[in-house]
């Protein structure tokens, strides 16, 4: 489904097209895609190799996870820094190019920006992380 831009940043990946067909295809009920359409196209999509991942923050540091029930949200890899998760997802991205994406939500992405040490235990993010964070958000 379109990436709502709202409340998720793309870190890599176009698949602009494929969104365009979900646009085309599916039925709109208000401002939301008719569940069933939205279904049969998705997992038509993913049948032809469309895959999505989603960063987040963690206790042991980030991690990437399939962003489709299809795959059970699977855990896709595991980093200690934004910059190892930014280069992972860059060279995951081109190994399907217009089929795949990278994101992180707006909420994950500001939590990391501000994030305070308040000494329970936790993946602290380092400067370099606030600052490359702080970078994503400003892009969109």
């Amino acid at each position: 489904m379109p990436l709502n831009k709202e409340h998720f940043i793309t870190v890599a990946g176009d698949v602009s097209e494929l969104d365009d067909e979900i646009r085309r295809r599916c039925k709109k009920v208000g401002d939301l895609f008719e569940s069933e359409s939205l279904c049969r196209v998705q997992e038509e999509q993913f049948s032809r190799g469309r895959r999505g991942v989603e960063l987040f923050h963690t206790i042991h540091g980030y991690t990437w996870r399939d962003n489709s029930g299809l795959t059970g949200f699977a855990i896709r890899c595991r980093v200690q820094t934004i910059e190892h998760a930014i280069s992972w997802a860059k060279d995951w991205v081109a190994l399907a190019p217009g089929m795949a994406e990278a994101y992180i939500g707006r909420a994950t992405a500001e939590r990391i920006r501000d994030f305070k040490d308040t000494g329970r235990r936790c993946h602290l993010p380092s400067d370099r992380d606030k600052e490359l964070v702080r970078e994503l958000l400003a892009q969109e």
